[in-house]
């Protein structure tokens, strides 16, 4: 069963992909932020599959 509080963490945290995977596509141009964008990305995607 899904709380509100997890409906609103799910929220967070999908608009923290989103501006993150943003900053990585259209931003970044040096390759290092392109990787740090990357796995940032990675602990974000499994939180919003709801894999800990």
């Amino acid at each position: 069963m899904v709380t509100f509080t997890t409906v609103i963490y799910l929220i967070i945290a999908a608009i923290v992909f989103a501006s993150v995977l943003y900053n990585l596509i259209c931003k970044e141009e040096k390759v290092v932020d392109k990787i740090a964008c990357a796995m940032i990305l990675v602990p974000l995607a499994l939180r919003l599959l709801l894999i800990k």
